[in-house]
């Protein structure tokens, strides 16, 4: 990870000019359909993410897990090990939590953060030198009537050499 936590704060009716909010739902998925080797399938069919009721329906998936297979003791060999189906169903469960741990049922979001550089006005002119600005630094967002109180990590900006300024961050 590079950067570091700068501790500056850009809120709103202090130094937040503008915002502006996208949001990318194309990967999130709330409801998953697992399927393992040989057409398997769970008894309950799909598994749903703790998030499933945060959105105006259940965002389902269809996912194959080609590794999770049924080993009889018949077929079980020194590479394949004997694999219920219970365990089987037990690895299509885990795998499931691992996804939505890895947080799959989750949009993505992106801030467009225009603001007013403080440290170049008259009041603040003794902290000039207090903070810089980098890819990889950590802000923190604050704008009440949005309700966001969000660290973000600078992903872009843009600054201004005449006036010493930065005038947008994206996070």
């Amino acid at each position: 990870q590079i950067g570091k936590n700068t501790n500056l704060v850009i809120e709103y009716s202090k130094n937040l000019t503008g915002i502006t909010e996208s949001v990318d739902m194309s990967e999130v998925t709330t409801r998953i359909v697992p399927q393992g080797a040989n057409e398997l399938l769970l008894p309950e069919y799909y598994i749903d993410s703790p998030f499933v009721g945060n959105y105006y329906q259940p965002l389902i998936s269809h996912m194959e897990f080609s590794e999770v297979e049924v080993v009889s003791k018949d077929e079980a060999t020194d590479d394949k090990p004997e694999f219920t189906q219970e365990q089987a169903y037990a690895e299509l469960r885990r795998l499931v939590k691992e996804l939505y741990n890895k947080g799959i049922d989750k949009p993505t979001f992106n801030y467009d953060i225009s603001f007013i550089d403080l440290s170049n006005t008259v009041q603040y002119s003794k902290f000039k030198n207090m903070h810089s600005l980098n890819i990889g630094d950590i802000v923190r967002v604050k704008h009440q009537d949005l309700n966001l109180d969000l660290d973000c990590r600078i992903r872009n900006y843009t600054y201004n050499a005449l006036t010493y300024e930065f005038e947008n961050l994206q996070v």
